[in-house]
């Protein structure tokens, strides 16, 4: 099935940086690559089977065009081997999210290939998928989110393995906090036909919904300082260009505009008793314009009106 563009829209708006580089280990379709190049924010997928990373690349190429910016990037390897599979292909550095929806253990059999993590039984599932999770951790920069797509999944004798379980397991065994956790619902389709035989002759109802999982790497309250340091420069950043824009309209050039916010994180430290030292590290936001650029035209006098001198 197609993965939602619309979870993963928002996924990226609400845990990824502007620009943020995104980590997918378990890349088997296009829509992530895609929906990351769209919104600006480079992307890097690995899949083992090579068949799949063609078809994302060739969907990618139908959709955007071979040249589009921040066209992604994916790659074919083991990702139990992630680090080795990245460090092949030349790709350094960190991540600013890792957003992915893994294989449900045997639930859908993708390859024959003995390291595909969906031909193991559910113990080997669980190890190497824990091994994946950690290494695409190491990936990933603090102060930064993780945001995993799952769904808990029956054994054979129709047992729930709770795999949403096993995944907050693997996560918080990086580090990493349990932060989040939403509810996908998928649409019904058949299961309103089915529902009732399945029910009548086993007793399970039908499941409609993923859980997304979020996770946070790092210290949470710098993680909220940072976000809302990007946002608010981000907002101060689009007042100051309508601004310029506005001057310019009136004749006046404005060569550069700075921006500065400065945000001090909430440091958890019992020696910060005193209350002066508490009020230092009050959060501060504050926004710079330098108008020491300011050419003023010939034939403008260079005088501002009485609402423009109070900004």
């Amino acid at each position: 099935s197609i993965f939602d563009p619309v979870l993963t829209e928002l996924s990226y708006r609400w845990f990824n940086i502007e620009g943020g580089r995104i980590l997918d280990p378990f890349a088997g379709g296009s829509v992530r690559g895609i929906v990351a190049a769209k919104l600006n924010m480079p992307y890097v997928g690995n899949d083992l089977s090579e068949a799949q990373i063609r078809a994302n690349k060739a969907n990618a190429e139908e959709v955007l065009g071979i040249s589009y910016p921040f066209f992604p990037q994916w790659t074919v390897g083991d990702s139990s081997q992630l680090e080795d599979v990245l460090s092949t292909n030349g790709i350094s550095g960190d991540f600013d999210m890792i957003f992915s929806c893994p294989p449900y253990a045997d639930l859908e059999v993708y390859s024959n290939d003995p390291r595909d993590i969906s031909n193991m039984d559910y113990a080997q599932f669980i190890e190497a998928y824990k091994r994946i999770i950690k290494q695409s951790c190491s990936r990933l920069k603090n102060n930064r989110f993780a945001v995993f797509v799952v769904g808990d999944i029956r054994d054979k004798k129709g047992i729930y393995r709770n795999f949403v379980s096993h995944t907050i397991e693997a996560f918080t065994g990086c580090g990493l906090h349990y932060y989040n956790s939403l509810i996908l619902v998928n649409q019904i389709t058949s299961l309103a036909i089915r529902v009732r035989r399945q029910f009548n002759g086993t007793r399970k109802v039908g499941k409609v919904h993923q859980n997304v999982l979020v996770f946070c790497k790092g210290s949470v309250e710098e993680t909220i300082d940072s976000f809302e340091e990007l946002q608010v420069k981000k907002a101060l950043e689009n007042q100051m260009i309508t601004l310029k824009e506005n001057f310019e309209n009136q004749g006046v050039k404005v060569e550069s505009v700075e921006i500065t916010v400065q945000t001090n994180a909430f440091e958890n430290n019992q020696n910060f008793n005193n209350q002066n030292e508490q009020k230092n590290n009050t959060s501060k936001n504050r926004a710079k314009l330098n108008l020491n650029g300011l050419n003023f035209d010939d034939d403008n006098d260079g005088e501002l009106d009485d609402e423009q001198n109070s900004m």
